[in-house]
């Protein structure tokens, strides 16, 4: 293929990479650390600047760069994708570019092929994070490296040193390719092989330029870590501390086919590619080994400085190992040139890049229409919900901090995140003083429950307003589990104000009835308001019988109060608790009237608290209507 022929090649990959990348860029509202990303990003400079010191576990120039872009460009949810849109198109070029230099054209060719059409690679250029940034500057930094070494020209060195501290700059992992390239450069100048190699610079003056770039950029990295911040190190991860093959598996399975390929299938999805890899592997070793030893040392160093790293908190993620991913294409196109120059092997080689093909077009489809691997809820939608629903006196509790909402959302109703942290003890009674300020504050609480290992790990913030609100309605928003609760200020007017008292000062308040009529084998929703003006010595269970005419219990349910999370040991004098019961009627039970009967009973002994009136239970004044 002439020159010409192969830049409208190159040409062709590229504008296909953006035609696929801009596609449904903005289909899908931004996920949580999308949404952190672009409000973090338009801060004032000042702010954003010390926010990256003490909040922020990555270097700054994204962020500056991203606050530069949405200056011109605007915020909302195309533009800043766009920006990592960018960068994740010029990829493709790039390491044409770079591969033609390592290796030849036809690998440059493939791997730029590969690039523009991975789905990992088309997912990042989506979303609004530094991973397409990141590994363009890599790609930058080892092109214009192997133009140093082999011509010595002091621009080619100049963008080498510039491209490289830019990447340190974008993400700290950057680190492990500093060190790979070290090596790299130590192999030439001190291996016995260096003299049968073509390069230009003779052995000591590499040395000496190699010294002076590389202390350029230590000087420069370091003047950012003593100005700003080490937060990467200290910083709690929500990421993974895997085994070697369980990184290895979930790595290269991502980095090939993305990361909508279900765990169990992974293994099988990545054969065609790591069998056109290891085929790529065996043939550079052949005919380009110094570009191989290269190449290896890149994708390695940094796995194996992440793994090292997970090794004391979990911090691996696929993503963190994208810079590796324009190298393995590049072992993996050589693999492809391998076997197609080769006749016996050329049908292997199209059955194998058939494949990937294939799996690559399911997996990416898979991101992109199937609702199990969409990239984030439907923030839109639910803060939509609640624009419209809400009213005043509300205010909305997420027990996670997911900045999704906060970014869609334009209600009236305050939003607010509890716990403020991972839920140590000390959280928990700031969580438990935080929701009783609510509760006091405000008619009706929404909550947004999500389940995190370490955030409200238990459902404390869900356990203290069930015991203290009445939840008068659950369900989902836009796939989301909701719940809203009304507090005190709004339920005394809605409860059936029905006073009683048992033994140790416990008085029965009220209680509400979802519906006097309900039908066999639903449930009958009942609400029992307490309150204790004493401590109480032990804990006592509640029972709620629904009685037939006749004094037979054709339903119940006992247990300690509020689903058996707040024992009356527990009650302090004064508190108001709410205690919801879900009695689930048999499905053959008879049409007609019946009586609702509650009380207290020690669960050791099973002997009844007595009412002031002297008896061992209370019978509701009302019938319940089964149709």
């Amino acid at each position: 293929m002439n020159s010409t022929r192969r830049l409208w090649l190159i040409v062709a990959f590229t504008m296909l990479a953006f035609a696929i990348r801009v596609y449904r860029l903005d289909t899908f509202a931004l996920r949580g650390d999308e949404s952190f990303t672009v409000q973090f990003s338009y801060l004032p400079a000042a702010e954003l600047f010390e926010g990256i010191r003490s909040v922020e576990p990555n270097p700054p120039l994204y962020y500056y760069a991203l606050r530069g872009w949405m200056a011109l460009a605007g915020q909302g949810d195309f533009a800043p994708r766009f920006f990592s849109l960018f960068f994740g198109v010029l990829l493709v070029p790039l390491l044409y570019v770079l591969g033609r230099s390592l290796v030849d054209k036809r690998v440059g060719s493939i791997a730029a092929a590969i690039s523009a059409l991975s789905p990992f690679q088309i997912y990042h250029s989506q979303d609004v994070r530094n991973y397409t940034l990141w590994p363009f500057l890599t790609v930058l930094a080892a092109w214009c490296l192997w133009c140093a070494l082999r011509h010595g020209r002091v621009l080619d060195w100049i963008g080498y040193g510039v491209s490289t501290l830019l990447g340190l700059y974008t993400h700290y992992f950057s680190v492990f390719v500093v060190i790979a390239d070290n090596l790299f450069a130590a192999s030439l100048i001190f291996w016995h092989g260096w003299a049968s190699t073509a390069y230009v610079l003779q052995r000591w003056r590499l040395l000496r330029v190699w010294i002076i770039v590389q202390s350029v950029v230590v000087i420069g990295f370091l003047a950012w870590l003593v100005v700003g911040s080490l937060h990467a190190i200290t910083s709690i991860s929500a990421g993974m501390s895997p085994s070697v093959l369980d990184m290895l598996q979930r790595t290269y399975s991502a980095l090939l086919l993305g990361e909508s390929v279900p765990k169990s299938q992974q293994a099988w999805f990545m054969l065609p590619g790591l069998a056109l890899l290891m085929v790529g592997v065996l043939v550079m070793a052949r005919e380009k080994p110094l570009s191989l030893r290269w190449l290896l040392l890149v994708c390695l160093m940094p796995l194996m400085g992440v793994f090292i790293a997970s090794r004391s908190r979990p911090l691996f993620e696929p993503r963190y190992l994208n810079q590796t991913a324009p190298f393995l294409y590049l072992l993996l196109a050589q693999g492809v040139t391998g076997l197609w120059t080769s006749r016996r092997w050329r049908s292997a080689a199209v059955i194998g890049s058939a494949l990937w093909l294939i799996l690559a077009g399911y997996t990416y489809g898979q991101a992109q229409f199937n609702p199990r691997f969409a990239k984030s809820p439907d923030w839109r939608a639910r803060a939509h919900y609640l624009q419209v629903q809400q009213q005043p006196g509300d205010v909305i509790i997420m027990n996670y901090p997911d900045p999704g909402l906060s970014y869609y959302y334009r209600g009236a109703a305050p939003l607010r995140y509890v716990p403020t942290g991972y839920l140590d003890d000390v959280r928990r009674v700031e969580t438990e003083q935080i929701v009783q300020g609510l509760l006091r504050d405000y008619q009706r609480i929404w909550l947004l429950p999500q389940k995190d290992p370490n955030w409200d790990n238990d459902g404390a913030v869900e356990r203290r307003l069930r015991r203290s609100a009445d939840r008068i309605w659950q369900g989902k928003i836009a796939g989301q589990n909701a719940q809203l609760y009304e507090t005190p200020l709004t339920f005394s007017a809605h409860i059936t104000t029905w006073p009683a008292s048992f033994a140790h000062n416990i008085h029965l308040l009220g209680y509400r009835l979802a519906s006097e009529e309900v039908q066999a084998g639903d449930p009958l929703e009942v609400v029992l308001v307490w309150q204790a003006t004493q401590r109480i010595p032990q804990d006592f269970s509640v029972f709620v019988h629904l009685v037939g005419l006749e004094g037979m219990i054709v339903a119940q349910q006992d247990n300690a109060p509020v689903q058996g999370t707040y024992p009356t040991s527990s009650w302090q004098p004064g508190d108001i608790v709410v205690d919801a019961y879900e009695i689930q009627l048999p499905a053959d039970l008879p049409p007609g009237d019946y009586t609702l009967k509650v009380g207290l009973y020690d669960w050791m002994t099973s002997l009844r608290l007595n009412t002031d009136e002297g008896g061992d239970h209370l019978a509701l004044p009302v019938r319940v209507t089964v149709k």
